[in-house]
């Protein structure tokens, strides 16, 4: 199973966005998904894959978030 890191967003999105999720493609590509979630609205959200997993993590800077923001998941999270 892949490693989970949340991203609380400090300011919700106007798409209702307000927290990330990174995951490490469990299809073993080496890449990462991120899912843009919504704690209003969890049917409604996005995601993006990404061929690094520092490449996923680095979606933190475009929302004000550093990488140290990222929050360790527990894997059955």
């Amino acid at each position: 199973m892949g490693q989970k890191w949340k991203l609380p967003l400090p300011q919700a999105q106007e798409n209702g966005t307000d927290y990330l999720v990174a995951e490490d493609d469990i299809d073993g590509t080496g890449g990462a998904y991120v899912y843009y979630l919504s704690t209003i609205n969890p049917a409604q959200g996005f995601d993006s894959w990404h061929e690094t997993l520092a490449e996923a993590l680095d979606m933190a800077a475009e929302y004000g978030c550093s990488l140290e923001d990222w929050q360790s998941m527990p894997p059955e999270a």
